[in-house]
Parts: structure tokens; C-alpha cells; sequence
């Protein structure tokens, strides 16, 4: 029989151990160490890679905490003075928030350091093998030839049914192509007509002016939302075809597409309102109207959607499957679930635990496939956070807030609805690092053009008049300074903490002397001259001298 899928069973006895089910629960939303987990619990449970996302999410909110503050002085102010968007807290707020991104991508390499160090997981990261569905020109290898063969990595190498032992060349090239002519392309083509189509809605927004500004960004949402599904659909069939070699190639290139596109299914609809041509009708004051008014849609209607999918969706993926196979039709289980006409068979005796019903219904459960969805999603909040969140200053509270929720969805998410995860070594969160530090880049752009055109904080200058010269020599200093900031910040603020470089020239010390004292010890063994262990040096122990401890010498 060809297995399909093989997965790590859930043990709740092994959870309640570790306190994963207070963990999981949403009444700890209620305490006041909400944001509190059991590290060590989840790393044996769900393994290094699990761990570390639910370790980045707490990190990265707890870390929400220094913008909240200025956030909530920068409203205040506002509503006080009553005055929007003539408010000289926004370049200063926005500054606030670039030198918070920055820090907060040095706090968290000391915090991802620190994890791999701990954990031991650094060494067992880079010992990859080559993926099951890798397919290359298989080329048979003779036993008595391995040790004259050029090896790749990582290793290719695999034994046949029948003992052979073969080698998968790797076609690079082909991959390539498939990138440049395939892949991207696709992905390319989507993004366009999603563009197209929030162009179209952006004009109606201007054009329309006598409807509320909420009508145009529901239409946004909803068409962000179809599209992301759609490419939701063709994203693993895209990566299949570029027959990637390990699971990181897999996933690193996974990634990349996905941040592609959910870039511009994010961002799109804003960029399009922030330089949307200017003319007598649409003022910077209206378009930062749109963008305040679609940054609150995003800010709040989002995350509650988000959080109701990925709750309800694999409870009813899970009901769907276990009533079609009793059913025997999806139609007859999707009516039995809307009706509520229809029930689980039950065992013969319910007081008896049933291994096998046990183990079926974990079957049907959602797959766990990876958790690039999960890092995705808060990593384009990290985008709204940096690139617009001058314009809603609540964006810090309301992030901090979804995120707390976030932690107890996700993690109720993979106890109880999805399969256990194989155990994956992890020592870094990988390609996201360099996302990060792109969204940093594009928002000293955005940052400085929000303060500089669309807002009046340089109106009342002398210096810089309310006119295209002006505010282009403005937004010219503004991007110099936030650039500056950014670069201060990366300078100072070690990659590395300090006492993990101590630790780790420690022990490369100790294993330099440790070789040293090895290589002497051989070397005297085959002289021949060794007949006593030296002082310090453990004993050479051989059948001889178990004979010899076992007559009592």
C-alpha cells in the first residue's frame, strides 16, 4: 500500500506534562501574563521550528510596547489641538518608528542567538538531506567508488528498493528557467490584474466623493481577500514545478513568491493612494483621509476575519472529512454539517477509549504543512507598522492587541485541529530577516513623503513654502535624516550579543586543545611509549584493560 502522509500522533497526556493546554487556552487571555509560554514544553512537543515562530511572535508583541506610547501621545495631541494632520508629532513619531523597526531586527538576532545556542539546534540545521520529491538523473553508484566521488550538498544520495545504491544529479539550469519563464511570470501576471483592478477602485473612491470613504476600502478588502485566496491556490503548484532539492530551497523560494504577492495585495491599494495624481479636486489632506480611513479597515476588520478562518476553517475541513467518509459524498456531509441532521457513529461501548476511531479521526484532521502562512501574516503587519502607521497612530495598540489573540488562536490551532508536526531542527527564521529589513528600506520612502507632501508639519516653515520645491527640498532632508537613523542604529546595536561571542570563543578554545591533546595522545600510542595515561588525560580503554580492571588490578 503507498503511503500517502505520515505524521506524529497527539499525546495529551505528553501535553498536560508540559502545560500546553493552559497554553492553548483562551481564558489565559484574561490573566495577566497573557503573553507567557511554556518554551520548553513547545519545543518538545511541536520541535525547534514551531518553537521558534511562537518565540518570534512573542517576542516581536511584547516589543509593541515602545511605539504604543508615542502612538497613543501622538493621538492624544491631536484630539486635543484638533489638529490632524498640522501636526509636527508626525515627522517625530514617524523617526520613533523607523528607530523601533531597527532595533527591534538587532533585539531579535540577540533573542534568535540566544535560541539556537540553547537549544543546540545550529549544528543540526545544516545536516539536510535531499527532499523525497526531488526528481534528477539517477546515476548508479558502485560501494567500493564512494569514497572517490565529489559529494554534494547536501547529500544526494539515496539506495533503491533493491539495494542499489544511486546518486540524483541536480539541474540547476533547469530550475532557473523555470523561474524566469514559469514562476514568476504567473505570479507577475496575478499581481498585475490585481493593480488593475484597485486603480479602478481608487478612482471611483476620488470620483465619488458623496459616499462614505469606507465603501471603496470594504471593496479593497474584499477584492485583496479573492486574490489572495486564488493565489493561495497555484502557489505550491508553482513551486513544485521548479523541483527544489532540500526543504529549505522549498520553502525559501515559497517565501519569496508569497512576499511578492502579498506585497502588493497589501501595500498596492495604499501606494496607489499615496501618489495618486494630484489635481484641483483630490488635496494631500483627502488622499490622507483614504489612507487613514483604509489603514483603520485593514487594521480592524482584518485581523478579526483572519483570526475567525483560521479557527473555524480546519474544525469544519476536519467535520467535512470524517462525515464524507461515513457518508460517503461530500454533498450528503455538507448537509448533515448545515442541517445538523446528521452525527458521528459512535462506538459500540462510549466508555471504552477506541485506538483505531482515535487514530482515524486524527487523520482527517488539517494537515500541517508549514508555518510560512503564519509568518507571513505578521510580518505584513510589520509592514503596515513601519511603512503607515504615522498615518493611524492607533496601529501599535491595535497590532498589540491582535497579536495576544494571535498567540492563543495559533496555538489552539496546532494542539487541537491540526496534526502533529514533525520535529524540524531550526536555528534562524531565515528569508523573513531580509524581508524585514526590505519593508525597513521602503519605509524611510514612504515615512518621509507621508511627512513631507501629504501632511502640513512643514507648512508653517518659512524656509519650506506649501509648494512643489519646498516640499522636495523637505522630504530630500527627511529622507537623509531617517536614513541616518537607520544606519546608527544598525552600526551600534551589535548582530550578535556580547556574551554569546564570549561563549562561543570559550568553547572553540576548548576544542582547539582538546584536538591538541587527542593528536598527542595518538601520537604516543603509536610510538609506543605511552604505557600509563598522563595526568589529565582520560585513559585509553581497550579490551586489555577491561580484562585487566575485571581481575582487579
Amino acid at each position: 500500500m503507498l503511503v500517502e502522509n505520515f505524521f506524529l500522533l497527539h499525546s495529551m497526556d505528553y501535553a498536560v506534562r508540559h502545560k500546553l493546554p493552559g497554553w492553548a487556552s483562551f481564558r489565559s487571555l484574561l490573566s495577566l501574563s497573557a503573553l507567557s509560554q511554556p518554551h520548553i514544553g513547545i519545543r518538545k512537543y511541536f520541535g525547534e521550528k514551531v518553537a521558534l515562530y511562537f518565540l518570534w511572535l512573542e517576542t516581536y508583541t511584547k516589543f509593541l510596547w515602545y511605539p504604543v506610547l508615542p502612538g497613543l501621545a501622538m493621538t492624544s495631541y491631536s484630539m486635543i489641538a484638533n489638529k490632524p494632520y498640522n501636526n509636527p508629532l508626525m515627522c517625530i513619531f514617524a523617526g520613533c518608528l523607523l528607530l523601533w523597526s531597527v532595533a527591534w531586527i538587532r533585539h531579535w538576532d540577540h533573542v534568535e542567538a540566544r535560541f539556537a545556542k540553547e537549544s543546540g539546534s545550529a549544528a543540526e540545521s545544516e545536516q539536510e538531506m535531499c527532499r523525497d520529491e526531488f526528481v534528477g538523473e539517477e546515476e548508479k553508484v558502485e560501494d567500493d567508488k564512494i569514497h572517490k566521488m565529489l559529494f554534494q550538498y547536501p547529500l544526494t544520495m539515496y539506495r533503491r528498493p533493491n539495494g542499489e545504491l544511486c546518486e540524483r544529479k541536480d539541474t540547476p539550469v533547469r530550475r532557473r528557467l523555470m523561474k524566469i519563464f514559469v514562476t514568476y511570470p504567473i505570479t507577475l501576471a496575478l499581481v498585475g490584474g490585481l493593480v488593475a483592478v484597485l486603480i479602478e477602485i481608487t478612482n471611483w473612491r476620488f470620483t465619488h466623493e458623496d459616499s462614505p470613504a469606507w465603501y471603496a476600502s470594504l471593496a479593497t478588502f474584499i477584492v485583496m481577500k479573492v486574490f489572495a485566496a486564488l493565489f493561495d491556490k497555484i502557489s505550491e503548484w508553482l513551486n513544485d514545478l521548479e523541483n527544489n532539492r532540500t526543504d529549505t530551497e522549498y520553502e525559501n523560494s515559497l517565501i519569496l513568491k508569497s512576499f511578492l504577492f502579498f506585497f502588493c495585495n497589501a501595500y498596492s491599494a495604499l501606494f496607489i493612494i499615496l501618489f495618486y495624481p494630484q489635481d484641483a479636486t483630490v488635496s494631500y489632506s483627502d488622499r490622507l483621509d483614504q489612507l487613514s480611513s483604509q489603514m483603520t479597515t485593514i487594521l480592524l476588520v482584518m485581523p478579526a476575519v483572519q483570526n475567525i478562518i483560521e479557527v473555524v476553517l480546519p474544525i469544519f475541513g476536519a467535520k467535512m472529512r470524517i462525515r464524507s467518509d461515513l457518508l460517503g459524498s461530500s454533498w450528503k456531509a455538507l448537509y448533515s454539517i448545515v442541517c445538523g441532521c446528521g452525527r458521528e457513529v459512535q462506538g459500540e461501548n462510549a466508555q471504552e477509549a477506541d485506538f483505531r476511531r482515535c487514530l482515524w479521526k486524527e487523520c482527517q484532521m488539517e494537515p500541517f504543512t508549514a508555518i510560512t502562512g503564519d509568518y507571513l501574516e505578521i510580518a505584513i503587519q510589520y509592514g503596515y507598522m513601519t511603512m503607515f502607521a504615522c498615518t493611524f497612530p492607533w496601529a501599535p495598540a491595535a497590532a498589540f492587541i491582535y497579536n495576544v489573540i494571535e498567540v492563543r488562536v495559533d496555538a489552539y490551532k496546532f494542539l487541537y485541529h491540526t496534526q502533529r508536526p514533525r520535529h524540524v531542527p531550526a536555528k534562524s527564521i531565515g528569508s523573513w530577516k531580509f524581508i524585514f529589513r526590505f519593508l525597513v528600506a521602503v519605509s524611510i520612502m514612504t515615512n518621509g513623503y507621508i511627512t513631507c507632501f501629504m501632511s502640513d508639519t512643514f507648512q508653517d516653515i518659512s524656509l519650506v513654502a506649501d509648494h512643489v520645491t519646498g516640499r522636495t527640498r523637505a522630504f530630500v532632508v527627511v529622507q537623509y535624516i531617517f536614513l541616518l537613523v537607520v544606519i546608527a542604529a544598525l552600526v551600534l546595536i551589535p548582530v550578535v550579543p556580547i556574551d554569546i561571542l564570549k561563549e562561543n570563543a570559550k568553547e572553540d578554545i576548548l576544542q582547539q586543545r582538546s584536538n591538541v591533546e587527542r593528536t598527542r595522545l595518538k601520537q604516543k600510542v603509536a610510538k609506543g611509549g605511552m604505557k600509563t595515561p598522563r595526568e589529565g588525560v582520560p585513559e585509553l580503554l581497550t579490551p586489555r584493560t577491561f580484562e585487566g580492571r575485571n581481575q582487579g588490578e
